[in-house]
């Protein structure tokens, strides 16, 4: 019982301390989560460097730093998890598993076809695209609470006199 007592103290005295430096604490679920994301976009970054295409490459470097972008913000606030889910369980593996094919098939020795080519590259666009409006998706709630202290202030200040 005292282990347990001091087990729960420390853990306790942990989240006391993160919350007054500012640090999140995550569950453990949400930990995972976000370690096997990021892990994701790590082996996508590798299988990058990999691929001789330098638009491919580079496409696909641009997504992964937006993706860099959503893992933070959910590490930051772990109940922007929620809105990510799909990005994380579908689209995520998704891409890295187009990424891996396509650089099998260039390692391949047969190149990749023009087609296939341009296939990846509008790909990675509509990915792109996706993954910036998923990063917005993960900033929805900020942006209503932003909007609604505006107002809130505004209101305040005309009340005030201060503004007319």
């Amino acid at each position: 019982a005292a282990v347990m007592f001091f087990a729960f103290k420390g853990a306790a005295e942990d989240a006391d301390k993160a919350e007054k430096s500012g640090r999140v604490i995550l569950s453990t679920d949400e930990a995972e989560t976000i370690a096997s994301a990021r892990h994701q976009v790590t082996d996508i970054r590798m299988l990058n460097t990999r691929i001789d295409d330098i638009e491919i490459r580079r496409r696909s470097n641009e997504v992964c730093d937006i993706m860099d972008k959503i893992l933070r913000a959910m590490k930051e606030d772990p109940k922007k998890i929620d809105a990510g889910q799909m990005f994380l369980q579908y689209y995520l593996p998704t891409q890295k598993e187009i990424l891996s094919k396509y650089e099998q098939i260039e390692e391949s020795g047969i190149g990749a076809k023009a087609e296939l080519r341009e296939k990846v590259l509008t790909h990675l666009e509509d990915i792109k695209v996706a993954t910036e409006k998923q990063l917005g998706n993960v900033f929805d709630e900020d942006i209503f609470d932003v909007d609604a202290e505006i107002e809130m202030m505004k209101e305040s200040m005309k009340q005030d006199g201060l503004m007319g």
